[in-house]
């Protein structure tokens, strides 16, 4: 069993033209000082690598919740979907009649509330996060973080490199009183490293969602709790 996650190569291809687009004319290594001109660029090209990775990890999680929703002809769903189920559990309830409460009724309502409730309010990649998101998609965080420690790690990095110039001028200081100076190999690095902890996200999510057995013994049904 596999689920169809967003392409990899398309964001690495994305992340690839922002760095012939903003980065490759820049030669000026450390400490030599940047121009104005080139230290927009390679903020520019932090913040939109960053969206980039963002985005395609809330389309991961995403592409897992949905296909998780899935009821066979017996009327079971994958057993990633149960904690979603508990998590969302009010507002599925809120949204259904009592003559609708069917196994695919609940199911429907999933991908939908997961983006409402939590894909919608995520701004970032940081480990708090990360952690709302995999939660949401029924993960066990402690198990999560251990399996990808790589993704928790570089994107946390990333996060917070985006986060201390995103809001601070070219020119600007940080409220720490220290200028933020970035090179083009620090910014590519940090990008560099999330998307290798991407791919472990997405060899992490086709394992957990392939793992699932399909005997009524270990199956999470739906109707249990729509009951």
């Amino acid at each position: 069993m596999t689920v169809a996650l967003p392409d990899l190569k398309t964001a690495q291809t994305e992340i690839g033209a922002l760095e012939d687009y903003l980065l490759k004319s820049i030669s000026v290594q450390p400490p030599d000082a940047l121009s104005t001109g080139q230290t927009i660029a390679i903020r520019a090209y932090l913040i939109l690598a960053h969206a980039t990775v963002e985005e395609f990890i809330e389309g991961c999680f995403t592409r897992y919740v949905e296909s998780c929703s899935q009821i066979d002809s017996v009327g079971r769903a994958h057993s990633g979907a149960f904690l979603s189920i508990l998590q969302l559990a009010a507002d599925i309830g809120g949204q259904l009649k009592n003559s609708e409460r069917s196994p695919q009724a609940v199911a429907n309502r999933i991908p939908g509330l997961y983006k409402q409730k939590i894909v919608a309010p995520n701004h970032g990649i940081r480990k708090h996060n990360l952690e709302k998101l995999a939660r949401g998609a029924g993960f066990h965080w402690p198990e999560f973080e251990e399996s990808c420690a790589d993704l928790v790690s570089s994107c946390e990095t990333l996060g917070a490199k985006r986060g201390e110039i995103a809001h601070i001028s070219a020119a600007g200081i940080s409220t720490d009183g220290v200028q933020q100076q970035l090179y083009p190999d620090d910014v590519r690095r940090y990008a560099d490293d999330a998307l290798q902890g991407v791919d472990q996200l997405c060899k992490f999510l086709q394992s957990s969602f392939g793992s699932e057995t399909t005997s009524p013994q270990s199956s999470n049904r739906v109707s249990q709790t729509a009951s």
